[in-house]
Order: C-alpha cells, then sequence, then structure tokens
C-alpha cells in the first residue's frame, strides 16, 4: 500500500503540515478498508461452513450439553405453557433476537448458583409471572447469569485441561467471579470496592453486558399474544432450513458429545403456578386458552430419537419415526 501513496516532499526533521498528514492517513485507511473487503466475507464464517464443519466432525461435548439444556427448556415450556428466557431488548447487533439470548430451563442456574429447578413456583400477579425465590438460600428471584464460558465468547476455556463444566461463573469488573458475590445484594464477598456486580463480558448473541439482561417468565398465551414463538417453534434449530442441522447436533451420530442418543436427562422443574389472593372476583378465562400445567416436578421428556434406529425425529410433535416407521416411545 505504501508504494502507491504519494512520497512526502519534506527533508526528514522538517515539520510536516498536519492537512497532509492527515490526508496520507485518510488514504491508508480507504487503502486497508479496499483489501479487507475485497479479502475477507463480512461473517467469518457461512451457513455452508458451518454444517461442513458438523458433518465432518460433529458438535462438541460442551456444545452438545448447552444446547442439550436448551432443548430442555423448550420441552419443559411445552408441557408447562411457561416459558423463562434470558432477554436483551435493546440488542446493539440489528440482527440479534429481540425475543431471548437463551431459553432458559430447569438445569440453567441462577446468579445464586442454585438451579431453576430448586427455585420455587412462578406467582402468576397482575403483570404476569414472577420470579421464583430460591428454596436453597436468600435469593428473592430467580436471575439467570451465562452458565457456560461459550455464552461470552470464551469458548477455550472449555478446553482447557482441567476444566470443570459447571464450576465456571461469569467475572464482575471487579476481576472476581459472579459466584464470589452475595446473591441477595450482588456486592462482592472478596473486596471492599465492588458494591454490585457488574459483569465484565458481553453476550455472544446480543453483544450486550450482564445489566442489559432481564430473566423473564412468560405464559404460552403472552407470546402469542405478542407474535412469539411458542410450541415446536420455540425449539432450538426448528426453523425451516435447519432440520439437517438438527439432525447432526441431537443425533446419535453427533461426534465429540458422544452416542447413545439424544435424549435429555437433567434434573426435573418443581415449577407450579402459584396464583396470588384478588382482592375482586374474576371471570373465569376462555376455555380456549391454554393454562399453564401445575405438574412440572412430574415431568418427564419424550425420547428425541426412535428407540428402534436411533434416527432423531424431526419435531417434537413426530410420532413416527421417518426412517423406519416405528412408534414413537
Amino acid at each position: 500500500m505504501r508504494s502507491q501513496l504519494q512520497p512526502r516532499p519534506s527533508a526528514p526533521g522538517v515539520p510536516e503540515d498536519s492537512h497532509v498528514v492527515h490526508d496520507e492517513i485518510k488514504q491508508l485507511a480507504s487503502e486497508a478498508k479496499r483489501v479487507l473487503q475485497n479479502n475477507f466475507s463480512r461473517h467469518g464464517t457461512n451457513t455452508n461452513q458451518i454444517l461442513a464443519g458438523l458433518q465432518q466432525f460433529g458438535p462438541s461435548a460442551q456444545s452438545k450439553s448447552m444446547m442439550a439444556k436448551e432443548e430442555e427448556a423448550a420441552q419443559v415450556a411445552l408441557e408447562s405453557g411457561i416459558y423463562v428466557l434470558y432477554r436483551n431488548e435493546a440488542p446493539k447487533s440489528a440482527e440479534a433476537s429481540r425475543d431471548f439470548c437463551s431459553r432458559v430451563g430447569p438445569s440453567h442456574k441462577c446468579f445464586c448458583t442454585h438451579t431453576l429447578g430448586e427455585h420455587g413456583a412462578p406467582k402468576k400477579t397482575r403483570r404476569g409471572l414472577e420470579s421464583p425465590a430460591c428454596n436453597s438460600c436468600g435469593c428473592k428471584g430467580f436471575s439467570y447469569v451465562p452458565n457456560e464460558p461459550e455464552e461470552v465468547g470464551d469458548h477455550w476455556i472449555s478446553r482447557r485441561p482441567g476444566f470443570v463444566p459447571g464450576q465456571w461463573s461469569p467475572a464482575c469488573r471487579c476481576n472476581h467471579r459472579a459466584n464470589e458475590h452475595d446473591p441477595v445484594s450482588k456486592k462482592c464477598r472478596k473486596c471492599t470496592g465492588c458494591f454490585r456486580f457488574d459483569g465484565h463480558f458481553g453476550c455472544i448473541v446480543c453483544d450486550g453486558h450482564a445489566q442489559d439482561h432481564m430473566t423473564v417468565f412468560e405464559s404460552a398465551q403472552d407470546r402469542v399474544d405478542s407474535g412469539k414463538p411458542v410450541n415446536d417453534a420455540y425449539f432450538p434449530l426448528s426453523r425451516r432450513g435447519e432440520e439437517e442441522f438438527r439432525d447432526l447436533v441431537f443425533g446419535a451420530k453427533a461426534g465429540g458429545g458422544g452416542g447413545g442418543g439424544n435424549r435429555i436427562t437433567g434434573p426435573r422443574a418443581p415449577l407450579q403456578i402459584q396464583s396470588q389472593p384478588r382482592t375482586q372476583p374474576q371471570s373465569p378465562p376462555p376455555a380456549s386458552r391454554a393454562q399453564p400445567s401445575a405438574a412440572f416436578s412430574d415431568f418427564t421428556p419424550p425420547s428425541t430419537a426412535c428407540a428402534l434406529c436411533n434416527t432423531p425425529f424431526r419435531s417434537m410433535s413426530s410420532k413416527f419415526c421417518s426412517n423406519c416407521g416405528a412408534g414413537r416411545q
């Protein structure tokens, strides 16, 4: 690029006019931008490259575990009618989802380090569903924080020797981890200068900070009214054109995650709807409106792969195997 620029007329050591310097910097920047545009695509990887990588190597064990938790969250939502989401309503990226950055299920952990399954039942109020308190500590309401390093872009951490899944916690700006802060006041227990957890990371989905997110509890009807996906459409990789990705991620032959099918075996969610007392009688809801189930503790996910040939079912509502025709068990 340097050879294409006009040489400076001044001798070494002689001050140069600032306008000349600025023009040269602008010319260098324009040339660098042109080189980048001609040699690099907008996205580091495209859909075909991701698909080729999955076909050759399969998902990693860590990725498969993360997807299984989101699959479990979607199945619990399907059975109960309660959708729990980690959401940023004003993401920086125009391409980021305004619905959620992560589906949250009974295996996901709260800021207090206890899972959603260890929290109580969400209460139904006039403003919607209220976040449940924890049964194991003083946490007043379930508040999701990223559970895995991949969620904040630190994918290499899980590949380090000695990494223990489930023990990682996101960092605060005070350089201490979320699990080193008080679950109620959010103050750091390791230092005196941090009065509230301030996540020192960017969300891999929306590029937002921890304080940009909130944990939301929604009913199926609330989501239908606002035009958000429910039921089968809420499951990971359930959109049209993603069938092959779903088969590779949740199928028995997926590499890295081991064999044995893709049945989800996470802890059961003891969630059930609790209604607060009302001062005025309320008319019953329309019969057509689906009501959340009150039996989360008895939830058992249906099989996601055929018991005979281990072929993944195309959707959670599939009754028969698309490969051998066997009925779903």
